[in-house]
């Protein structure tokens, strides 16, 4: 399920669909996953979770990678890491 929000545009003050993030910090990980944050940093330090990435001093997860996690039934990242990758393709969306 996919909420889009309304937030006023800055120029004329009519209502654009807001963003979802493409990035998610670990307290957006841990609810978009459903679980508590201490849960979330456990599943992390037990690899049971898709690697992370980096970006300055950031620690992020993708969250289509981690909606892809979920439906493939939440395998360890070691599990994860040996499943093909879907490739992304624009065109095969709302099909």
């Amino acid at each position: 399920m996919r909420r889009v929000e309304l937030a006023p545009s800055p120029s004329n003050g009519e209502a654009v669909p807001a963003l979802e993030p493409l990035l998610l910090r670990a307290c957006e990980a841990a609810r978009l996953c459903g679980i508590s944050l201490p849960s979330w940093w456990r599943l992390v330090a037990a690899a049971k979770v898709p690697a992370a990435i980096k970006i300055g001093h950031s620690t992020r997860w993708r969250a289509e990678e981690l909606r892809r996690w979920v439906t493939a039934g939440c395998p360890s990242r070691e599990e994860w890491e040996q499943l093909p990758k879907v490739q992304y393709n624009p065109e095969s969306r709302g099909r």
